[in-house]
């Protein structure tokens, strides 16, 4: 098949869509296919010539455009398949604000919130104990992520956010197991623990550094503390109605698990955590590459 492999775009999370796209391009190739490569960021406007002419489009992109649905929008104008969520799913789950409110809805807990708009008035920040922490509502790969100690930290994170275009999420700050679950062809792979070595939490230093972060998988819990892991990354998966792959990222507080993020594109990258829970459920590199192919061949 002829692929065209959609890697780079604009988001704060470029760098790590690049990081993919070579292992995830030799892997095409190692499956007999042909791949081109194509950045939004250099020339959006030849999307749908390119998806035109190929037979499957595989997306590497995290952030927006990528998880905000942009691109699957054209794809599916462009009757070009690809992996993953289609667009009004994709958009849902990258806003955590949106994905916040889904989830509750249904019973599941996260961290409380609330969205910080340039319209909020700062009272209402003031309502929340410190530490909070601030992040931006659209973003991914932990970038942006702050803990406001005091409140002058706290309007000046959220502040800065808006400043570039961004909504606020303000959360309660929570310390607990990091936890995650990967959800491949609506059944949920092996659970990791995730353990940065010196950061406060999973931030986007760590999450690449192999050296900064252990990541155990199998993660070292108990049987029936994994089971209820895949229950609810599964669960998750259902409510937001998406498709193909998903991974969902836990803190488990007091026995207690709270849901913390959504991830509709997780990463590919050698060192990415989707690739690590695969390789534990005997799912190569190449085989889960191919399964991806093949899922959203299927589901177009």
């Amino acid at each position: 098949m002829r692929i065209l492999l959609i890697a780079g775009g604009w988001s704060s999370e470029r760098d790590v869509s690049l990081k993919s796209k070579d292992k995830i391009a030799e892997t095409i190739i190692s499956l007999g296919h042909t791949v081109t490569h194509f950045d939004p960021a250099e020339n959006l406007s030849n999307l749908l010539k390119l998806a035109k002419e190929h037979d499957f489009a595989f997306i590497g992109l995290y952030g927006s455009p990528g998880e905000d649905g942009i691109i699957q929008a054209l794809l599916k104008q462009a009757n070009c398949p690809f992996q993953g969520t289609h667009a009004s799913s994709s958009l849902l789950a990258l806003n955590k604000a949106a994905t916040k409110m889904l989830l509750e809805e249904q019973g599941l807990k996260t961290p409380h919130w609330t969205l910080f708009t340039p319209h909020s008035k700062k009272e209402t920040l003031e309502k929340f104990p410190l530490p909070v922490v601030v992040k931006p509502n659209c973003g991914g790969s932990s970038i942006g992520i702050n803990i406001a100690f005091s409140y002058d930290e706290l309007f000046n994170f959220a502040e800065n956010i808006l400043a570039v275009g961004e909504t606020a999420l303000v959360e309660q700050y929570l310390q607990g197991i990091e936890l995650t679950c990967p959800v491949l062809e609506n059944k949920a792979l092996p659970a990791l623990l995730i353990r940065p070595k010196n950061a406060q939490f999973f931030d986007y230093e760590t999450k690449y550094n192999a050296n900064m972060v252990e990541e155990l998988c199998p993660a070292p819990i108990s049987k029936e503390l994994e089971q209820e892991l895949r229950e609810k990354a599964l669960q998750v998966h259902k409510i937001l109605k998406l498709k193909d792959y998903s991974r969902t990222d836990f803190l488990l507080i007091n026995n207690e698990l709270i849901i913390l993020e959504v991830n509709t594109l997780p990463g590919l990258t050698p060192t990415s955590l989707l690739p690590k829970s695969a390789q534990t459920a005997g799912i190569s590199y190449a085989e889960l590459c191919e399964k991806l192919i093949n899922l959203g061949l299927q589901g177009q």
